[in-house]
This record gives C-alpha cells, sequence and structure tokens, in this order.
C-alpha cells in the first residue's frame, strides 16, 4: 500500500466508514511506515480533542438562502444565454433581410461601404494598438533604465501587483457575499 492510499484510508477509519479488511491493511501499513504512523497519531489526537465539541447549526434560514442565491444565479445564466441566442438569430437575419430590402442589390454592394469603413476602423484600431503598446514600451525601458532594473523583471512586478490586487478584490467580493449569505439584513 502506497502513502496517499493510506491517507484516504485514515480518514474513513476516523470516521468508522472503514471494512475490516482494509482497516486490517492500513494497520499493517501503519506498523512499517514511520511517517504514515506521525500522520495517523495526529490525527487521532486530533479526533479525539474535537470529539466532545458541539456541532454548530447554521443559522435559521440558511440553507433557503444558499438555495435561493443558486436558483437567481441559475435563471441569470439561462436569461443571459437567452439573450445571446436571440441576439445572434437577430443578427443573423439583419444579415439576410437588409439586402432585399435594398432594391435587390446583392449581400456585397449592400455591405460594400459598410464592409469597407469596418475594415479602415480596424485598421486604425490595430495602427493605434500598436503605437499604444510601442509607447508603453518605450516607458517601461526608460523606467526600468533609471532604476537599474531589467525591463523584465519590471513587468513581472506589475503583473504580480495586478494579480495581487484581483485576488484582494476577488477574496473581499466573496467575504461580501458570505457575509450577505450569513446575515441578509446587513
Amino acid at each position: 500500500m502506497d502513502c496517499k492510499h493510506s491517507e484516504w484510508l485514515m480518514m474513513d477509519a476516523l470516521d468508522g466508514a472503514l471494512a475490516a479488511t482494509d482497516r486490517q491493511r492500513l494497520m499493517a501499513h501503519l506498523d512499517t511506515c514511520a511517517r504514515c504512523r506521525v500522520d495517523w497519531d495526529a490525527l487521532v489526537a486530533l479526533d479525539q480533542m474535537l470529539a466532545p465539541a458541539p456541532l454548530v447549526s447554521p443559522p435559521p434560514g440558511f440553507a433557503d438562502r444558499v438555495e435561493d442565491r443558486i436558483a437567481r444565479f441559475e435563471a441569470q445564466r439561462r436569461t443571459l444565454l437567452g439573450g445571446l441566442i436571440l441576439l445572434g438569430a437577430a443578427a443573423a437575419l439583419c444579415l439576410i433581410a437588409v439586402p432585399s430590402l435594398l432594391n435587390g442589390r446583392s449581400l456585397v454592394e449592400a455591405y460594400g461601404t459598410f464592409l469597407q469603413d469596418a475594415y479602415r476602423f480596424f485598421g486604425f484600431v490595430v495602427l493605434l494598438g500598436r503605437k499604444l503598446v510601442s509607447a508603453l514600451w518605450l516607458t517601461l525601458d526608460t523606467l526600468a533604465g533609471s532604476v537599474d532594473v531589467s525591463v523584465l523583471n519590471l513587468l513581472v512586478y506589475a503583473a504580480g501587483t495586478v494579480l495581487a490586487l484581483l485576488a484582494w478584490r476577488r477574496s473581499s467580493q466573496s467575504r461580501r457575499e458570505a457575509t450577505q449569505v450569513l446575515h441578509p439584513q446587513r
């Protein structure tokens, strides 16, 4: 038996859900593996320490509030998906119907100027994006040179800062949501 499998058997043994043959295999492994024996002894001590602690019931209405939030989330998801499908169907109908409304001109004739304008706009966005990236790179290179740090280190630091801010925002949002579920009057 490997140590990873014995960890699962330890949990089942503590819960009283382990068959006699599996319990014998676990005990045989614990007799030969010092690391697992230390883990087992710690788990047994922790289980004995927590055994007299009373189970805490959730506040009244907790399950109902959680089920309501799940139902609202699912309803929002279905509404959003239905809206996107409806929007796609409407766009497809417009693309098919509009040329016939424009005196029988072909799709290319009807959308010719639109496609040309869209192509020019896309080219403008790409050009603007290239210029912004170039300006950002020049700024970072200048900043890195002034503090004698490589641009890569500066980018890693900036990315780490952004990720840390996003993680903090997510955790604070999760805490607010948990507080609203546990205490809806707040």
